[in-house]
């Protein structure tokens, strides 16, 4: 065993372009470095100098999930020295030694872990296990020369930074320990201790084949949550005030008090899947943002990485970007800010540091103070003026505490909340409103109509015309079957410590034409199933929300959404829905929100709402 081993650590990144390598599930890399190893044989310690020593190593990595690969190396290098202070070994009698030489190679398997990524590197943390064979040829005085030939087993330990200078390539710098079991690997027995090596390398990795997350939101998004605030010190723990539910317990608190985060931003579209420039495609820009949620803007000082915005495009050279961002609660500005940013290759993360104005932030807000509960929305537009491109992107926190609600479900529903559901609002002072309704999620981020046309008239269709009735029936049943059943596995949830009269679940919107309360075919289908799976648990109870645009006058817009409330609730009673389990939903505003780069369309509906009437 070394007495000493010297650790290196070296961070080198600056060239003009920073990609993070994907490290999705499937993917498939090779890899080759060559470096230098420590003697780190006990005889060397003990009687010569560290000496350097080639070294090289090539490595195929598997991808068995996202950022987490096992391993298979091949290795191979030398160790020499000249002693000094000792001359004599056991195994060689009064032979004086002079001198050895050591060449060995072999194979090891085992497993890699990419952290998240910071300053465009990402941290690797590595182990090993495997075997190798050296032939070690000993020298000593009057032309003494023996060779010999051993095995060992090792096992060990490492980390390195990647740095990707493109999506299929990368450059690595690494370093391993490495333990053995033999005490031989200089061909001298010199104690008791066994032998190990110390080695640096840096390689390039190849991408041969790219991971199964083909989605680079959904990419983001994988990575994004390992980052919850649950194991960092920089958000702190609740406090008295904080922690008002203390009835719960601390085995159940988890981070259902933290709140639920949500991205908004739109899919990306067609054109910004395009092939990259080189192949021939268009130069675009896209972006995606992701935050956790905060109690105190000063917890981005302490970690800016609580939000961070994604920016991609599909050209290799520099891009300088303006950011215009923007933090709401509940509908109302907060904060505005403008920075500048530079994406220097085809894929950047940028933490709330770079797109965000701290000085500004921090002089319109006071950085400690708790926030209050409330829906928040964090919003950034994205410019290239110089191509003139850009990307909105938005995401939304709920800073409220889950507990009083679920009890001690809390964690479990907080978990599906943000794996399942669509959106998520607070309401009033105690009321939680989640969505489970997915289907129109892909038709409001289809092309949007322009202005005046025939086709903004009319309602917001789920599926394209085209599709066969049957199908588009199928589509529309399996759509509402979904929102109802995470409805009801959302509500069991709620422990008898809780109070399920503050949750609140959308199952399905109804959209309506321009300026009518008419119900669309599409409108009876929904509704046709909603009333079905009402009928088949009855003691659930809904409530019916409508809502309008801004387009027109105001009051007619208001009584515009009632009435379209009204007909919902008239149909579903002529489906056999008894009356008293639907109610007329009262809203402080009768104009839905609609997200960056969704159709207006989306606002002129009815939501179905289950609710709980004191149970």
């Amino acid at each position: 065993m070394l007495r000493i081993l010297i650790f290196i650590l070296t961070v080198t990144c600056s060239t003009q372009f920073a990609l993070a390598q994907t490290y999705a599930k499937n993917a498939l890399r090779l890899g080759i470095a060559g470096g230098l190893n420590l003697g780190g044989e006990e005889a060397t310690v003990k009687y010569a100098s560290y000496t350097l020593h080639p070294f090289g190593m090539v490595t195929m990595e598997y991808f068995i999930a996202n950022q987490f690969a096992l391993t298979g190396s091949l290795f191979a290098g030398t160790l020499a020295a000249e002693l000094e202070g000792r001359d004599r070994f056991p195994g060689y009698g009064t032979q004086v030694i002079t001198s050895y030489d050591t060449k060995y190679y072999g194979l090891a398997v085992g497993a890699d872990y990419a952290l998240p990524m910071f300053w465009d590197i990402t941290p690797l943390a590595r182990c090993r296990l495997g075997s190798l064979v050296h032939h070690t040829r000993v020298m000593g005085e009057g032309g003494f020369d023996r060779r010999l030939s051993k095995s060992a087993l090792i096992w060990g330990f490492g980390g390195g930074f990647d740095y990707s200078v493109n999506r299929e390539l990368s450059l690595m710098f690494a370093f391993d320990v490495f333990l053995t079991n033999s005490d031989e690997l200089d061909g001298l027995i010199s104690g008791d201790k066994n032998d190990a090596l110390v080695v640096f390398s840096l390689g390039l990795n190849f991408l041969l084949r790219p991971g199964d997350s083909h989605d680079r939101l959904a990419r983001d998004r994988d990575w994004y949550a390992k980052r919850t605030p649950r194991h960092r010190d920089a958000m702190q723990t609740p406090t008295v005030e904080e922690d008002e539910y203390s009835s719960v317990g601390a085995s159940a608190r988890g981070d259902a008090w933290r709140g639920i985060a949500i991205e908004q931003t739109p899919p990306l579209s067609e054109e910004q899947q395009m092939l990259s420039v080189e192949q021939g495609g268009a130069l675009n820009l896209s972006t995606s943002l992701f935050v956790t949620p905060i109690h105190r803007f000063a917890d981005l000082e302490r970690d800016p990485s609580y939000f961070t915005l994604t920016a991609r495009q599909n050209g290799r050279e520099a891009m300088q970007l303006k950011c215009y961002a923007e933090i709401l609660c509940d509908g109302r500005t907060i904060f505005q800010g403008i920075t500048d940013v530079v994406l220097k290759g085809r894929e950047q993360r940028f933490s709330a540091r770079d797109f965000l104005d701290f000085s500004e932030l921090f002089r319109r807000v006071r950085g400690n103070d708790r926030l209050p509960r409330g829906n928040y929305v964090v919003r950034v537009s994205t410019v290239a003026w110089d191509h003139e491109l850009s990307s909105l992107s938005q995401a939304k926190f709920l800073n409220m505490d889950l507990r009083p609600i679920f009890g001690r479900g809390a964690e479990d529903a907080r978990k599906v909340i943000m794996e399942k559901a669509v959106d998520v609002a607070a309401e009033g002072r105690d009321a939680l409103v989640v969505n489970f309704f997915d289907v129109a999620r892909q038709s409001a981020f289809q092309q949007v109509p322009k202005p005046g046309s025939d086709e903004e008239r009319e309602p917001l269709r789920l599926l394209p015309r085209s599709l066969a009735s049957a199908a588009h029936e199928e589509f529309l049943a399996n759509g509402i079957r979904h929102s109802f059943t995470e409805a009801l596995q959302l509500r069991q949830l709620v422990s008898t410590d809780g109070q399920a009269e503050h949750l609140k679940v959308v199952v399905a919107e109804i959209y309506f034409p321009l300026d009518e309360e008419r119900l669309s075919e599409e409108a009876r289908t929904l509704l046709d199933n909603v009333a079905r799976h009402l009928n088949q648990h009855p003691a659930l109870f809904a409530e019916i929300r409508g809502y309008a645009n801004d387009v027109g006058d105001a009051a007619w817009n208001a009584t515009l959404a009632r009435k379209r409330a009204q007909r919902v609730i008239e149909y579903l009673i002529r489906q056999n829905t008894s009356s008293y389990r639907l109610e007329l939903g009262t809203v402080d505003d009768y104009l839905a929100p609609v997200r960056p780069g969704e159709d207006s369309r989306a606002g002129r509906k009815v939501e179905v709402v289950l609710i709980n009437k004191g149970m």
